[in-house]
């Protein structure tokens, strides 16, 4: 079974990501902090995941200081720790170019894994 975390988030399917970047881009991002603009109806297709998951893997994963969700301006920033995640990575996982993105993704898993192995256990 093939796990992807997006942002830490457990998805069964490769193409979690690219199907969620047409709601979520962007706003902007510096080393250690990334705020993204979502639109409203990225809120539907995010049903199906496990909410008390992510946000317990937010929680606990290291690398990750902060995040703050404000649903009335669509956006999320997520605070980290530049020293782990690196900054060019981030940019490539939202690259328009799939096998960017997809390299930049797995990479991203690779290191969640390293630092948190029981990401892996989560459902």
């Amino acid at each position: 079974m093939t796990q992807v975390y997006i942002f830490m988030m457990k998805s069964e399917d490769d193409n979690h990501f690219e199907q969620l970047k047409q709601w979520v881009s962007v706003a902007h991002h510096i080393p250690g902090r990334l705020r993204l603009k979502f639109k409203l109806s990225v809120i539907s297709y995010l049903r199906d995941f496990n909410t008390d998951g992510i946000k317990s893997t937010l929680q606990s994963f290291p690398a990750l200081k902060d995040y703050r969700l404000n649903i009335a301006a669509g956006s999320l920033v997520i605070e980290y720790d530049a020293q782990v995640i690196p900054f060019n990575l981030i940019n490539q996982a939202f690259d328009q170019h799939p096998e960017t993105s997809t390299a930049a993704i797995n990479q991203l898993q690779q290191l969640a894994e390293q630092l948190l192995p029981e990401l892996g256990e989560l459902s």
